[in-house]
C-alpha cells in the first residue's frame, strides 16, 4: 500500500485464488486490519477450547491469531505480544490496518525486510532468496538500501510517516517443530552424512506434510536452515518457487547477478 512517505510491499508469493483459507485474513478490533502468517501453530485446536473463540468458517491455523487479536478488542503492540506469547509454533506474524501502520511479529520463522530511503520505500520476504529474485525482476538490484534487522522476539510497527517502533514479547520454545515429532528416536546415526537431529527430523516427517525427503534434503545442502524450510511446509506455492529458485542457481549460480549484502552494505 502506499502513503505520502512511505510504500510498503509484500513480496512472499502467495494465490490469489478467491479462497477464504487464503492469506491475507481480515479481521477487525479497534480497526480494521488485514493478517498474514508464515509457519505453523500447533496449538490452534487448545487455544479455542482454552480461550473460548467461537469456531471460524475459516479452517487453517493461522486464524487463530486473528481472533486472539479481536478478542482483545485492540490491535497494537500490547495485543500483538500477548497473542504472539500464547501461540506455540513457528511463525512470522505481518498486520496492516486501516490507517497505514503495519506490523511484523517475528517468531522462529526467517523475515528479510529492506528500507530504500530515496524512495520512501519498505520491501519484504520471507528469505534473502526470495528478495534477491523479487529485486531483481522489479528492478531494484542496485539500488542503495538498508536492512532492518529484526529478531526473534520483536514487534515492529511501521506507521504511514514511515515512524518506526518497536517491542518485544517472550519466545516460546517448548513446542517448536523438532520438540513436537521428538519421541525418543535416536538419530544419531545420521549426523555423520551432515544433518543435525532438528535437519534429520525434518527431512524423516516431509512426507506428513505431502513433500519429498530430498526436496528438503536439496534446500538444506542449498543453505536454508531447518526453521526457514518448516515456514515453509504451510505454503505448497511458496515452497516449489523456493526449491525452483534453489535449482536454478545450482543449474547457473551467477544468474542472479547480485549480492545482497553488497546493494545493503552490510
Amino acid at each position: 500500500y502506499c502513503s505520502r512517505y512511505g510504500i510498503r510491499i509484500s513480496l512472499n508469493l502467495c494465490l490469489s485464488q478467491i479462497n477464504c483459507n487464503n492469506h491475507p485474513f481480515y479481521g477487525h478490533a479497534d480497526v480494521d486490519f488485514a493478517f498474514a502468517h508464515n509457519g505453523v501453530i500447533h496449538n490452534y485446536h487448545s487455544l479455542h477450547t482454552n480461550e473460548q473463540l467461537p469456531k471460524p468458517k475459516i479452517e487453517t491455523d493461522s486464524y487463530v491469531a486473528v481472533q486472539l487479536i479481536e478478542k482483545s478488542g485492540k490491535l497494537d503492540m500490547d495485543s500483538l505480544k500477548s497473542m504472539a506469547e500464547k501461540i506455540r509454533g513457528s511463525f512470522v506474524f505481518t498486520a496492516l490496518d486501516q490507517n497505514q501502520t503495519l506490523y511484523f511479529v517475528k517468531g522462529s520463522n526467517p523475515l528479510c525486510l529492506l528500507y530504500f530511503e530515496q524512495f520512501g520505500l519498505y520491501i519484504y520476504a520471507s528469505t534473502e532468496s526470495i528478495m534477491k529474485t523479487a529485486l531483481k525482476r522489479v528492478g531494484l538490484h542496485k539500488t542503495k538500501c538498508i536492512r532492518i534487522k529484526v529478531e526473534e522476539g520483536e514487534i515492529i510497527s511501521i506507521d504511514k510517516n514511515g515512524f518506526l517502533s518497536r517491542n518485544e514479547f517472550n519466545v516460546q520454545d517448548d513446542f517448536r517443530f523438532y520438540n513436537k515429532w521428538n519421541i525418543g528416536i535416536d538419530y544419531t546415526e545420521y549426523f555423520d552424512e551432515g544433518y543435525n537431529e532438528h535437519e534429520q527430523m525434518l527431512i524423516d516427517y516431509a512426507k506428513f506434510y505431502g513433500f519429498d525427503e530430498e526436496d528438503i534434503m536439496i534446500l538444506l545442502d542449498y543453505g536454508y536452515t531447518a526453521n526457514e524450510i518448516e515456514g515453509l511446509l504451510s505454503d505448497t506455492n511458496l515452497f516449489y518457487e523456493t526449491l525452483r529458485i534453489a535449482l536454478a542457481e545450482e543449474d547457473d549460480p551467477d544468474q542472479m547477478g547480485f549480492d545482497l549484502c553488497d546493494i545493503c552494505g552490510w
